[in-house]
């Protein structure tokens, strides 16, 4: 899932763009493999999880994304190498 800093609702008020982003991830199920949840801007990893891998398992993120103008929220099971939402 890519999110455009730039569009109306991420403002700080005086100008375009947020400054920080935070979320909470959690499984709302048991999965086959462990879950990796990442936030990526410009092609470079900001943040990642870790490892989920039960039922009920959360993380936080707290970045700065001050200068960014998109971010990518991605998920991924271990044993796969693709990114998927």
């Amino acid at each position: 899932m890519v999110v455009d800093l730039t569009q109306s609702g991420y403002g700080r008020g005086d100008g375009p763009g947020a400054t920080a982003f935070s979320s909470k991830v959690r499984l709302d199920y048991d999965p086959s493999s462990p879950v990796r949840f990442a936030v990526r801007a410009n092609g470079k990893i900001l943040w990642q999880s870790n490892d989920l891998s039960q039922k009920g398992e959360s993380d936080q993120c707290w970045i700065d994304i001050q200068n960014e103008k998109q971010i990518e929220l991605l998920t991924r099971c271990k044993d796969s190498k693709t990114f998927a939402w």
